[in-house]
């Protein structure tokens, strides 16, 4: 997989529901802000950590199928999508890998 087209991170949310990217010498660029709800602050806030955490989430996602398949009997060896299930779960976690970062590579 190539190189994200999204900001890189790490990403934080501060607490007032804005999502920032460090760039260095202590400037931030913001990355989002989360709409105040009806829903209240608190969900408001944990709205914005989730987003923040994109980046993070997106990798682990990302190490975990590929560990999987180098460790799983299931799979064949090297592993290619194709000789895979359809059903297989590893094919919808690349799947929304591809959809997050824009299309299929």
């Amino acid at each position: 997989m190539s190189g994200a087209k999204h900001t890189p991170g790490p990403w934080k949310a501060d607490d007032y529901d804005i999502i920032t990217f460090d760039v260095g010498e202590g400037e931030a660029h913001i990355i989002a802000t989360v709409a105040h709800s009806e829903l209240g602050d608190a969900i408001n806030i944990a709205n914005a950590r989730l987003i923040a955490k994109a980046p993070e989430l997106l990798a682990a996602l990302k190490d975990s199928v590929y560990f999987w398949c180098l460790n799983c009997d299931y799979h064949p060896k090297p592993f290619y999508a194709k000789d895979c299930d359809p059903e297989c779960a590893v094919l919808k976690y690349l799947a929304l890998i591809d959809e997050v970062k824009g299309g299929a590579e």
